[in-house]
Formats: C-alpha cells, sequence, structure tokens
C-alpha cells in the first residue's frame, strides 16, 4: 500500500484532519470577517454602554459587555450573512411538479377523490422539502435557526428590552435581502449594525434614552454615508456630514 493511498484513507475515517467541524448534529464554521468598514457592530455596542453612563469598571459590567458585544457582532452577523448570501429562489428554480399517484400518503383513494387532493398536497409539500428546499438552502436554515435562538437567549439574560431590540434587529436583515445589498437594503443594514447594536449595549446596563437612540439613530444615518461612498463619493459624504451635525445638534 503506498502512502498517498494510507494518507487518504485516514483523511476519510479522521475528517478532522484536514477540516475540523464544531459539533456533531450541526457543524458550525468559524471565520474571520473582512468588513468593508473599520466601524462596526462591536464599536457601537462599546459607545452604547457608555452613553448609557452606568458602566463601571467591575467583573460584572464587563462581562455584560463582553456578552452584548458577541450578541450584536458574531450572533446578529450570522444571523443576517445566512439571509443576504442566500439565493431564496433557487428551490423555486429547482423545483418540478410532477403529480403522481405516488406522492399520495392515501395510495388507494381515487385520483380525483377530496382525499386524494389532500394527500398530493401534503405529499408534494414533503417531496419539495426533500428534493429542493433543503438541498438548496438548508444549510442556511440551519444557521438561522441556530444563530437566532442563540441571539434571542443571550438578549434575554442582558435584559427585556435588548430582547426586544434584538428581535427588530432580526427583522432588518430580510428586509434588507429583499432590497438589495448595494441599494436601499443599506438602510436596514445600519441600521442593524449600529443603530440596534447601539441600542443593545446601552440597554445592557441602563433604561434607554431618547437622547442615545437619537444618537444611535444618527451615527447609523453616517454609518449610510460611508457604505454609500464606494458608489457615489459625493452623497455619501453628504449623507456623512449630515449625521454628524446632527450628532452635534444633540450634544449641545
Amino acid at each position: 500500500m503506498s502512502k498517498d493511498t494510507t494518507h487518504d484513507k485516514l483523511a476519510f475515517v479522521e475528517p478532522s484532519i484536514t477540516q475540523p467541524a464544531l459539533g456533531r448534529r450541526i457543524a458550525l464554521e468559524l471565520r474571520p470577517a473582512r468588513p468593508a468598514t473599520w466601524l462596526g457592530p462591536a464599536w457601537a455596542t462599546l459607545c452604547g454602554v457608555v452613553a448609557s453612563g452606568a458602566f463601571v469598571f467591575s467583573g460584572q459590567d464587563v462581562l455584560r459587555l463582553l456578552v452584548a458585544i458577541l450578541l450584536t457582532d458574531p450572533l446578529l452577523g450570522a444571523w443576517r450573512a445566512a439571509w443576504v448570501n442566500t439565493d431564496w429562489r433557487a428551490p423555486v428554480r429547482a423545483w418540478r411538479p410532477t403529480p403522481t399517484r405516488s406522492w399520495m400518503l392515501l395510495p388507494y383513494a381515487r385520483m380525483d377523490s377530496p382525499a386524494a387532493r389532500v394527500s398530493q398536497w401534503i405529499s408534494s409539500r414533503g417531496k419539495f422539502w426533500r428534493s429542493a428546499l433543503w438541498p438548496e438552502v438548508g444549510q442556511s436554515i440551519s444557521a438561522l435557526v441556530v444563530s437566532g435562538f442563540i441571539a434571542l437567549t443571550v438578549a434575554l439574560v442582558l435584559s427585556p428590552t435588548a430582547f426586544t431590540i434584538t428581535l427588530v434587529a432580526l427583522a432588518l436583515a430580510p428586509i434588507e435581502a429583499e432590497l438589495g445589498t448595494r441599494t436601499f437594503g443599506q438602510i436596514p443594514r445600519a441600521l442593524a449594525e449600529i443603530g440596534a447594536a447601539w441600542m443593545i449595549g446601552h440597554s445592557a446596563l441602563a433604561r434607554p434614552t431618547w437622547q442615545s437612540f437619537a444618537l444611535a439613530l444618527f451615527f447609523a444615518l453616517g454609518y449610510r454615508g460611508v457604505m454609500a461612498l464606494a458608489s457615489s463619493r459625493d452623497l455619501g459624504f453628504a449623507i456623512a456630514n449630515l449625521s454628524q451635525v446632527l450628532v452635534g445638534g444633540v450634544l449641545l
């Protein structure tokens, strides 16, 4: 037996040697992201914590800060990535419905009977899930379920307000995916990555105030301007400058 053949068999028996996976039922992949800007959810969360005025250098507050950053950056980031990087129309394009008797749960029912129609409807949905939906977007569905559940659990540990804000942030990702990540979808992205992250950081330690909410909204507007620089420098700088003027007004 050659050395190459032995190596191939070992790789087949122990796949973790070449590609380690986290988890036995669900494999999670961790890799560093490459954001378009240096400004991001982690920084916005830190700003929200500072804006709360309740942070002290204690073990409890530092832990709450780290948990909030874990929520706003990797967890909500994984939720957003699963939405915007998935072609949710692919299962529909791959699906070829061919109603036959083999679909029926009741194989002895007459084809034109109500029982047969209901049976075919249920069976066709099951076949669509097995042959089109799960093969095309099953991995994204798993990522959404896991990241969404953990995000809501962590948010509930922080505070009820953080839980509510997290629900809003989760809803912004499908809106962004529907609007387009390079067009109007940048608005819900800015609200989620800066506005929601800021407010989660604030609510992790204290009750949010209207001043903090206004700052979060205006800095989200500035983040939207930074993202617009890639397509239109004039528009991007105009939006960013407007946000700074609004922030200055709130501070004054």
